[in-house]
């Protein structure tokens, strides 16, 4: 058999991130299922917002290159001139294939219910839900005034042992080296608890002799921890500190969670509703707002949710 043109074969690279963005798989890395995730967006965006109430728009869009077979993702961030307090969040909630009656009036009862409990551990957080241009939950802050630790606070030698705290000094040591930054012990010890004077921070370097120290030299150039040093240092920090005292990091008392059981400030029409039994309230309630939704931070939450015409 004779053959005039003979086929040249390419050897092509073809990405495979487009399978992380399955139904499969993000149920895998979430752990929950798809009939689920409108209240693990409600979980995450709450949670993120009140870690970082700022006057600016944050825009996420996600997408799929179907020639490359790979997600995209954009994040823009504007200012919002206009915004005085709190955090607004929107989601455009799409269709979704094999699921006919919509993923999102389905899970609407439990994540109203989501929702308004997370107000509970959050004394002072105001609350609202639209949902297609309905007001479903509108819920004032029972204490303004509360406060309790947050993500910016400074971390206390006294939450660490050893191995915490190698991993600690391990996740600052990659990433400087990502930024090609190589930060002193120094300036490492002024992020703990009571030891941003550099009074005390003279005091603990010249204790382990780490005065010219850099934060790197606790691992070697093979990436091995010199947990003897990291002892002494920990040892160090503990000693010139005192431990959180409880209510620094924020008490909500019993009188307050009863309350909420008698009085939880949902309105009548609301499909949550009570069962009239204060205490299994209580446990309930509390474990939605302690299991389900775990929300730091401060400032008001309003949510706007769009499901499919």
């Amino acid at each position: 058999m004779n053959v005039s043109v003979k086929l040249r074969r390419q050897t092509f690279k073809t990405s495979r991130l487009l399978e992380f963005c399955s139904e499969r798989e993000l149920t895998n890395v979430c752990g929950h299922p798809a009939a689920d995730w409108p209240l693990v967006v409600l979980k995450e965006m709450t949670d993120n917002a009140l870690d970082a109430t700022e006057e600016s728009v944050h825009k996420i869009a996600f997408r799929v290159d179907c020639l490359r077979q790979e997600p995209k993702s954009e994040h823009l961030v504007e200012d919002c001139p206009g915004a005085k307090n709190g955090t607004k969040i929107t989601v455009h909630w799409p269709d979704v294939a094999g699921y006919p009656d919509g993923l999102l009036s389905k899970a609407k009862p439990r994540f109203l219910q989501i929702a308004a409990d997370t107000t509970w551990l959050n004394p002072h957080l105001s609350l609202t839900v639209d949902w297609n241009g309905k007001r479903e939950l509108d819920i004032a802050a029972a204490e303004p005034e509360w406060r309790k630790w947050g993500p910016s606070d400074p971390t206390s030698a006294h939450w660490y042992d050893i191995a915490r705290l190698e991993r600690y000094i391990a996740a600052h040591v990659a990433r400087d080296q990502d930024r090609s930054r190589d930060r002193t012990v120094r300036e490492f010890i002024a992020e703990f608890r009571g030891l941003s004077a550099s009074a005390k921070q003279k005091v603990i370097l010249d204790d382990i002799g780490a005065a010219r120290m850099s934060l790197s030299e606790f691992f070697s150039k093979e990436g091995q921890p010199d947990r003897k040093r990291i002892g002494r240092l920990l040892d160090a920090l503990k000693k010139h500190t005192k431990p959180v005292k409880p209510p620094d990091l924020g008490i909500i008392g019993k009188e307050y969670l009863l309350q909420r059981v008698i009085d939880p400030g949902i309105p009548a029409q609301s499909p949550l509703g009570r069962s009239g039994q204060p205490q299994r309230d209580l446990r309930v309630r509390l474990g939605h707002a302690a299991g389900a939704v775990d929300v730091r931070g401060h400032g008001t939450v309003r949510h706007a949710f769009a499901a499919p015409a």
